[in-house]
């Protein structure tokens, strides 16, 4: 039996917990309803993915197959800022106040709260990275530090829990938010001759968001014919062609996989 784990460390950031009563099946309104900010989270956080396999050996030829037979996540976070309060959504503790104190008692209690966890970091570009526990435990407890140079940090740990019903991925998932790529658009195409004899021709584009290493122009027709595209910025690039005849010729612009509309027929004329 095989043990492999995976580590990520995931940054700073800010800790949701709240109770969703049926994750397999919630809408993010739902879920953002439940939320509510428990701390922002001290020296990073880390998500932990621990598959076990069981192998099968044969005498002479080593391994031979291999079977996964169980999955771990769990979440360890350090907590900057926490309320007194939500160390009941750690363990099997009970939170009471009177006037002029609060109390926690912790012990005794048989149940240990099943929390919707989320942890959310923003990058450097201002966009979010969204660790999301669907149900998950404290079953490490936590530890309370008490430094009088720092502030009271309270170390807690996760583990994930398995949600029933849930075929695309039951323990946890890692959002990120990227940013969107913009479609180049093309406002004129123009040609520097319609005379096959000054080949080649040299088509002009001129638009916005084009790209180096994204943007070619694609001919539609019949034959064998050298193309090649020459950047010049974000609003304009050129395209050599080469090897025409007589004809007429309806020119696209290309982006990847993506082939727009047509946006101009060239028509090319005999000298």
């Amino acid at each position: 039996m095989t043990v492999a784990e995976d580590t990520y460390l995931l940054g700073s950031g800010d800790l949701y917990l709240g109770v969703v009563t049926n994750p397999s099946t919630a809408t993010e309104e739902e879920i953002q309803a439940a939320l509510k900010n428990v701390g922002a989270i001290s020296g990073g956080a880390a998500l932990a993915y621990k598959p076990t396999f069981y192998e099968i050996e044969s005498a002479n030829r080593g391994t031979i197959a291999s079977f996964k037979t169980k999955e771990e996540v769990t979440f360890k976070s350090g907590i900057l800022t926490w309320d007194l309060k939500n160390l009941e959504s750690l363990s099997s503790a009970y939170y009471s106040e009177t006037s002029g104190s609060r109390r926690v008692g912790i012990g005794g209690l048989k149940n240990v709260p099943v929390n919707y966890v989320r942890f959310v970091h923003i990058k450097p570009d201002g966009l979010k990275l969204t660790v999301n526990l669907f149900k998950a435990q404290a079953q490490s407890g936590f530890e309370l530090t008490f430094d009088k140079e720092k502030e009271t940090v309270i170390d807690a740990e996760f583990k994930a829990l398995a949600v029933v019903n849930k075929n695309d991925g039951n323990l946890v998932e890692i959002i990120e938010e990227i940013g969107v790529q913009p479609l180049p658009t093309v406002n004129s195409l123009s040609v520097t001759s319609l005379s096959t004899a000054e080949l080649p021709y040299m088509i002009k584009v001129t638009g916005t968001n084009f790209k180096q290493d994204s943007i070619v122009i694609a001919e539609q027709f019949d034959g064998e014919h050298e193309l090649k595209t020459l950047y010049d910025s974000s609003t304009g690039l050129y395209a050599e062609l080469d090897g025409l005849t007589a004809s007429t010729y309806s020119i696209k612009v290309k982006n990847g996989s993506q082939i727009s509309t047509v946006y101009q027929s060239l028509t090319i004329t005999s000298p």
